[in-house]
């Protein structure tokens, strides 16, 4: 059985293990001012036939795109803020996946260890059940997570390359 103490000590691992893999997606950013208003996409984005690869800034004018760097998009002008905010969408996204599926295996590990050291306690067995049928029903939400963007992008109109 867990004491008080062990199950702080576990809480703490958890939230530090959280944290110490959000320093894993870590970069620089580098956040327009002004005039300057542009963002370099990372995925493959088509929006009304205009299409800008990962890699490419939009911008509604090439001039603006000095503050991000990267070769200019062409077919963004008319929609950039439209490929900077579902960039953005996916880039956010795609973290909390990580972090959901990160956090699912830690839970099916804590699952097993209620199980493994249950030692015929009903009542500890069943919790170590339930957490694993909570961390397979996260898991399965985090899937459904990846997912919906891409089922969004269906309904709106937008191609989405990951």
């Amino acid at each position: 059985m867990i004491n008080k103490n062990q199950e702080k000590l576990l809480l703490f691992f958890i939230i530090f293990l959280f944290f110490s893999f959000l320093t894993i997606f870590a970069s620089e950013v580098t956040v327009p001012s002004g005039p300057n208003a542009c963002c370099t996409i990372s995925h493959q984005i088509t929006i009304n036939g205009n299409t800008c690869s990962a890699g490419q800034s939009v911008a509604a004018t090439s001039s603006d795109t000095s503050a991000c760097g990267g070769n200019y998009c062409p077919q963004s002008a008319e929609y950039w803020s439209s490929f900077c905010i579902i960039n953005t969408v996916l880039n956010i996204g795609q973290y909390i996946f990580y972090i959901a599926i990160a956090l699912s295996f830690l839970f099916v590990t804590y699952a097993a260890f209620l199980m493994s050291s249950a030692y015929g306690d009903p009542q500890k067995l069943n919790q170590g059940r339930q957490t694993l049928i909570f961390a397979l029903i996260g898991f399965m939400v985090a899937l459904l997570g990846k997912f919906l963007p891409n089922l969004v992008a269906f309904f709106l109109g937008v191609k989405i390359s990951i």
